[in-house]
């Protein structure tokens, strides 16, 4: 059973509602989102009692001993 929606609305949010569905908005929301998984890999904590070492292909690159919230490159 299908529902259709008759309530009426005014003719700004009609527009606001249809430019939000668009496709273009659908495309930057997964950009957004991708974006933001990416940058969550990129960041991490180093906690006061923590020394981290940070390595690349298997080989240390650097060491890390201040606290603080830091970022690795890849």
């Amino acid at each position: 059973m299908n529902v259709i929606d008759v309530t009426p609305r005014p003719a700004a949010i009609s527009t606001v509602v249809r430019f939000l569905q668009s496709p273009l908005m659908s495309i930057l929301g997964v950009l957004f989102i991708l974006t933001a998984l990416k940058w969550g890999t990129l960041l991490f904590v180093v906690h006061q009692y923590e020394t981290v070492i940070i390595t690349r292909f298997g080989k240390i690159v650097r060491t890390i001993t201040a606290p603080g919230l830091k970022i690795k490159l890849p």
